[in-house]
């Protein structure tokens, strides 16, 4: 196995779509590899605006057409745990998001989805999010149509997302996905840890921390790192994002802050 071929894994790896031997081999490799590292990096944004947008969109930046989808087997859990396993489909998917990440940040969100579609050639997506500390609060039901005009579609949830500023050197770097909600603000996160404190100490645990603007710093999830990275994080709030203040990645046991954001 070369380090070309780890090269095209990265986006496979963040979106669960290696077999377990080739994700732990890539888990052995990321910790000796900068430049894959990096590559982990910079994608690890992608899993947390999968929901977000509608798929129609994400058809449109791939060279499959809506007709082609359609005529399709169905995507069971059948058919999708015995799809084989393509990294490299995957990857080429996720390098068309990254380009497009670089014109236009709209552009990513749609190429996240993209990505997303990309999942069926690779036997399907691994990810476990976290629980949400706040009681999410259900979202008023729309009027009733009229019988003589359609009904408007809802307009997706604007969206950002965002690198957070590395506070402590080495520490780790971390993509954030931040929506605004009728109910109040949610955040999608990955992360890649830099100094290997996961393998050299034992499971590392890390906070993340939302301050509203009266000062009110509110722990919003815990999470436990044992590997090189953690993708596919998420927590929500009542508190609507115009009231934020700032978010940040703090170290459980020493409340050192390691990645920032100000909104």
């Amino acid at each position: 196995m070369t380090s070309d071929r780890f090269r095209e894994w990265d986006a496979a790896y963040l979106l669960g779509a290696l077999s377990p031997e080739d994700r732990h081999a890539f888990e052995r490799h990321l910790p000796t590899c900068p430049a894959c590292a990096v590559a982990v990096a910079e994608l690890a944004g992608l899993p947390g605006i999968l929901a977000a947008l509608p798929a129609a969109e994400a058809v449109a930046l791939t060279e499959t057409t809506p007709t082609e989808i359609a005529a399709s087997a169905p995507l069971s859990d059948a058919h999708l745990r015995a799809a084989p396993h393509q990294p490299g489909a995957v990857q080429r998917l996720a390098g068309a998001a990254v380009a497009r990440t670089r014109r236009n940040r709209l552009r990513l969100a749609v190429a996240g989805t993209a990505v997303a579609a990309g999942l069926a050639l690779g036997g399907g997506f691994l990810g476990a999010t976290l629980g949400t500390p706040a009681t999410l609060e259900a979202a008023p039901p729309s009027s009733a149509p009229s019988a003589t005009a359609p009904p408007t579609p809802a307009d997706p949830a604007p969206t950002m997302v965002v690198a957070m500023e590395p506070v402590e050197d080495d520490a780790l770097t971390a993509a954030l996905t931040i929506t605004d909600t009728d109910w109040g603000t949610r955040f999608d996160w990955s992360c890649v840890y830099l100094n290997q404190l996961w393998k050299d100490n034992g499971p590392q645990d890390y906070d993340m921390v939302m301050t509203d603007q009266d000062g009110t710093a509110t722990v919003l999830a815990t999470w436990t790192a044992t590997s090189p990275s953690t993708e596919n994080l998420a927590a929500s709030t009542d508190v609507t994002l115009d009231q934020i203040r700032s978010v940040e990645i703090r170290a459980s046991l020493s409340g050192l802050p390691l990645a920032h954001t100000d909104l």
